[in-house]
């Protein structure tokens, strides 16, 4: 891979990485289209480095105050914590037992399918303003478990399933 290519790839990361659209599902299709494909898991891992990075300059300081209240004991930073660690786990435990199969069933076909389920999932939101202010236990799941079926199925997003889910469950937008 040049140094080119590389940058395209981490463009096209990085520019679709927070929208509610598949960043791995186009990195596929962009990998079709030209020809070029990631030399292993080094590339994806960091492009993903690239998007930690950037999560931390936009939420760091409310990363590191919950960081700061849970040394505390801060009730509410203990809730939250405990809260997206809940959310985080179903798709860290299904990515580590499902990732073979998931990096063997990233057909075309299959990116494409994800990009339309992505699709209805962002359309099925439109009706929902959400008037839930705080997270529950069950909201924390339910984006988990969205989160998980994004880490499974190349195409579907992210991110767009953790917003939705978040819809779904009654919150409002950030």
């Amino acid at each position: 891979m040049t140094l080119w290519q590389g940058l395209i790839l981490g463009l096209v990361q990085g520019l679709t990485e927070f929208l509610p659209v598949s960043s791995s599902g186009h990195l596929r299709v962009l990998e079709v289209v030209t020809g070029v494909h990631t030399p292993g898991v080094f590339v994806e891992v960091a492009l993903h480095v690239a998007t930690l990075g950037s999560v931390l300059v936009v939420y760091g300081r409310r990363l590191w105050s919950i960081v700061r209240g849970v040394v505390a004991r801060r009730p509410e930073d203990l809730r939250i914590a405990g809260l997206l660690a809940l959310a985080t786990l179903p798709a860290g435990v299904i990515g580590v037992v499902f990732h073979r199969q998931v990096e063997a069933a990233a057909s075309l076909v299959l990116v494409g399918v994800g990009f339309l389920v992505t699709g209805f999932m962002n359309w099925s939101t439109r009706r929902f303003a959400g008037d839930r202010p705080q997270p529950t236990v069950g909201a924390a799941v339910g984006i988990g478990f969205a989160q998980a079926l994004a880490a499974v199925f190349r195409g579907v997003s992210r991110s767009g399933s953790t917003v939705c889910a978040a819809l779904w469950s009654g919150l409002g937008p950030a």
